[in-house]
């Protein structure tokens, strides 16, 4: 019996390998910026410049070739660099990527910003928060200063999960993911700054999060309903309604109150809604058998549903 479980499992184990797909591309940088398009200069003063190395001093989460983003400057510089992303609304992506402050914390008003947005980076303008901000490093917000790790671990720009899901409402099948960069230079001195990026990934789930919009009257009331099948195992439909557009958030806690997994945190129509969990947390691992609390939260309103995974 145990042998037929283990079987099951290596099976599993497989089928989730096979039906994950990375959408970068060159995410390690090994062949530059191949994929890429670099704009040395958004909306500041100064030229960024890329470059990809291999000597060995890049992130210590990374391995072998990394890209150095750099700058010379005495005031405000900004940069990035993009590629298109083609997605289908309900798309679930886990994103994650290793980084490194170069100078070892030398600077103290610098940032490095994940976005996945709807519009494409035009050169010489900005890319603001509001066009699609993921995650990153700010030192104004206490963690980008000598870093050196991931961004699903030090991360700290809200929302911290790792995970995007493509919203329903999709006016184009394109986005694009964008790391921008830049410093503002707290004194007249000639500043380098510098910084390391690699194994970006953005890999799309196999199944087990597409949030499927149900055809129905319009809802009156904010409820969660109980997820089926509970017990489960490995997946539960959760399902939800809004009566009113709104933005929500839908998580997985344990029972001790750890946030196991963001499912979704978006701005929904009013609908109802369900999405299924694969029973994996925000780093893909699968999660050990036990209670967990499903919350939905929007504005000033809070549902809790408990759910029994039994291995």
């Amino acid at each position: 019996m145990k042998k037929a479980i283990w079987i099951i499992v290596v099976c599993l184990s497989i089928t989730s390998i096979l039906f994950a797909q990375e959408m970068l591309v060159n995410g390690t940088f090994d062949n530059g910026l191949d994929g890429w398009t670099h704009f040395p200069l958004m909306d500041g003063n100064h030229e960024g410049e890329v470059d990809g190395t291999d000597d060995g001093d890049g992130p210590a989460m990374g391995s072998g070739p990394y890209l150095w983003m750099f700058c010379e400057g005495t005031s405000y510089m900004n940069q990035c660099i993009y590629q298109p992303i083609i997605v289908q609304p309900g798309d679930t992506f886990d994103i994650d990527g290793a980084f490194k402050d170069m100078t070892g914390g030398e600077l103290n008003t610098w940032w490095m910003e994940l976005y996945v947005g709807f519009d494409e980076p035009i050169i010489d303008t900005d890319y603001p928060a509001e066009k699609g901000i993921l995650n990153g490093f700010k030192t104004w917000d206490g963690c980008a200063a000598g870093i050196d790790g991931t961004f699903k671990e030090d991360g700290c720009v809200a929302p911290a999960d790792s995970i995007w899901i493509a919203p329903n409402d999709l006016e184009s099948d394109t986005v694009y993911f964008m790391i921008k960069t830049g410093i503002y230079p707290d004194n007249a001195d000639p500043i380098l700054y510098e910084v390391a990026v690699d194994e970006m990934t953005m890999v799309k789930r196999g199944g087990g999060s597409a949030v499927n919009p149900q055809p129905a009257a319009r809802p009156t009331e904010f409820i969660l309903h109980p997820n089926f099948p509970n017990p489960f195992n490995p997946s539960t439909t959760i399902r939800f309604a809004l009566s009113a557009a709104s933005e929500m958030a839908l998580s997985i806690y344990d029972v001790n109150g750890r946030l196991v997994r963001t499912l979704m945190h978006e701005t929904l129509n009013s609908g109802t809604y369900s999405i299924d969990w694969d029973g994996l947390d925000s780093r893909g691992n699968a999660v050990p058998s036990g209670v967990y609390l499903c919350q939905l939260k929007s504005g000033s309103m809070t549902e809790t549903q408990r759910m029994i995974l039994m291995k």
